[in-house]
């Protein structure tokens, strides 16, 4: 009953102390409702007490009676008692009957006969019996009582009175053994009935002068117990009961509390484990049942294994082996299956379907690998511009019916790699025409507005060499007639090395052989004067100058693969002849953020 207890001290009930004969010569009187000794009233007592009393010895915590005196006592006088116990301030609470509370106050005592010497007082738990050393021994201040005193440090009582002895610290345990609603403490009153200045040297010799010498009882003290205000302050410690404050219940205890069983739906013990159950109580007992475990096959924690079940078994977690189907980890595995607790599978066969490829599986990469067959190097090459490519890559014709000539490459050569990016798409059939297709599509490269931005312009002349090479019969080989092509590639990616050509150079080189040109030194050359062969034109080398003050062509160069047919017989590629599709794709394209520097 944490809560109730936590303030009682600052909300203490008290009631006015009292005195007088107990059992025939004391007679205890109480008054719980007349208020007669007020807070006032016991307050200005307590100066009182103080001030004839003067300091009180200290408390000690020593030997309860029995074991002190060391032998047994019948404790049959009553000279000299404790008449009740005045509370003053509780410093650490109970928390419920049984437990133990400490408190300051005054022992309001009552002599009944005339020089008693080494008069002591035992306060605790029991404070006869209690053999832990958990009594609190004071006695009176022989310099403040008054009267003869034979001289050693207890203090004697040399007539019949009545005196205040103040304590502090003093622990009892939380009890209303008479249950009147005020707790009550174990004490133990003794005397010597000689004097003698030796026998009483401390606290701890404030002893019986004979077994009979000494009064032990239970004594009231002015602390009210509480009653509770709420059922969070009733706690019988019981998982299997209901905690209920109802004063007015007849079966209340000394605090208010009831404690009906619990419903069976209360669970009482958790389960422990996953192979354990959650035990409930039975709704007709305050006692948890014993533990049950959890039912049998209950998943229960993994053991790492894949090829054995984990499931309880009798309260335990056991691992019998499956033929469950598993993954051995290998790439180059197939069909894997657990047996007798091992996985493993059939070896996996990699193949890319072309004659000329060999086919092997890579474990340490986790990939098939398809070495081609290195093609001949070319006759000679077809190459069109990257705007013939963006202009012939969709399905929409502006008049008629268009072929997508560049899909259709890309389906008969298969994906082109090219700046870290694998290339097998165009557009869409329909709106939106480049919806999931990131990078995969060409008009990523094609399309895309390169104005200031050398990586964009690099992009769109490597996709347009990448298809110029697979239309000329060397798909993903361009090295084979663009000895540069695989390291600008290196360039556009971010990885090429430090002796590879700049981007500027690349795409230079690039756009020349995808406009039919060649490099003269590094500059682009379309072709020769018509008058003057010797001399380069087009591209970088501009228009030719008047011969003998008459304009003169720019021959082509000879069999330059910008006016060769778009047609490779060896590969199966001769697409019938197309008008451009509509630029509704490549529009997408430009709009759409997506580019080889960033993609959404």
């Amino acid at each position: 009953m944490p809560a109730l207890f936590r303030v009682f001290a600052a909300n203490q009930s008290s009631r006015p102390h009292s005195n007088g004969r107990r059992g025939g010569n004391m007679r205890k009187t109480r008054n719980k409702t007349n208020s007669c000794t007020s807070a006032l009233f016991r307050i200005a007592l307590a100066l009182v007490a103080v001030a004839a009393l003067g300091a009180a010895k200290p408390a000690f915590a020593e030997d309860c009676l029995k074991e002190a005196y060391g032998q047994d006592a019948n404790c049959t006088a009553e000279d000299i008692a404790i008449a009740n116990i005045e509370i003053t301030n509780v410093p650490d609470g109970c928390s419920g009957f049984g437990d133990t509370f400490t408190f300051d106050g005054f022992l309001h005592v009552v002599s009944h006969a005339t020089n008693r010497y080494d008069v002591g007082f035992y306060l605790g738990p029991n404070a006869y019996t209690s053999t832990d050393s958990s009594c609190t021994v004071t006695v009176i201040d022989p310099n403040a009582i008054g009267g003869t005193q034979d001289g050693d440090v207890c203090g004697d009582v040399s007539s019949a009175m009545e005196f205040l002895v103040p304590v502090t610290g003093v622990t009892a345990v939380c009890a209303d053994t008479n249950g009147d609603g005020f707790f009550d403490v174990s004490t133990c009153s003794t005397w010597r009935q000689q004097a003698s200045s030796t026998d009483c040297p401390d606290e701890a010799h404030a002893l019986p002068g004979t077994k009979s010498k000494c009064n032990c009882e239970q004594v009231d003290t002015t602390l009210a117990v509480p009653q509770c205000a709420s059922d969070a302050e009733c706690d019988d410690g019981q998982i299997c009961t209901s905690d209920v404050c109802d004063p007015s219940n007849p079966n209340a205890d000394g605090f208010g509390c009831v404690f009906p069983n619990a419903p069976s739906t209360t669970i009482c013990r958790a389960a422990s484990g996953v192979c354990d159950a959650d035990d409930r109580c039975t709704g007709s007992s305050p006692d948890c049942p014993a533990d049950t475990p959890a039912d049998n096959g209950t998943p229960c924690p993994d053991d790492g294994q894949v090829c054995t079940d984990d499931v309880c078994e009798g309260g335990v977690c056991t691992h019998p082996d499956n033929n469950d189907p598993c993954d051995d980890g290998a790439f180059c595995t197939t069909n894997d299956v657990c047996s007798g607790g091992i996985c493993a599978g059939t070896p996996l066969v990699c193949d890319d379907g072309k004659e000329c490829s060999v086919d092997t599986c890579n474990e340490a990469e986790d990939k098939c690998d398809f070495t081609e067959c290195e093609p001949a190097i070319p006759d000679g090459e077809i190459c069109r511009t990257a705007g013939f490519w963006a202009t012939h890559a969709g399905s929409e014709a502006k008049k008629g019916s268009a072929t997508n000539i560049t899909q259709e490459l890309l389906d008969l050569v298969g994906p082109l790699q090219v700046c870290g990016q694998t290339i097998s798409t165009t557009s869409n059939t329909s709106k939106p025409f480049l919806d999931g297709l990131g990078l995969t599509s060409a008009l990523e490269a094609l399309c895309v507005r390169v104005q200031g931005d050398s990586t964009l312009q690099l992009y769109r002349q490597l996709v347009a060499a990448a298809l110029n090479c697979a239309v000329t019969g060397v798909a993903n080989f361009c090295n084979l007639i663009i000895p540069e092509f695989d390291a600008c590639s290196d360039v556009c990616e971010g990885t090429a090395d430090q002796n590879a050509p700049t981007e500027g150079e690349c795409i230079a080189l690039l756009d020349c052989f995808n406009n039919g040109g060649e490099m003269i030194g590094d500059q682009c050359s379309l072709g020769t004067c018509a008058s003057q062969p010797q001399t380069n034109c087009g591209g970088d080398f501009g228009p030719c100058p008047d011969f003998n003050g008459l304009p003169q062509a720019c021959v082509p160069l000879e069999d330059n693969c910008h006016d060769q047919e778009l047609c490779n017989e060896d590969i199966g590629f001769c697409p019938d002849s197309s008008p451009a599709t509509s630029d509704a794709a490549c529009r997408e394209a430009q709009s759409n953020q997506c580019t080889i520097v960033s993609c959404p």
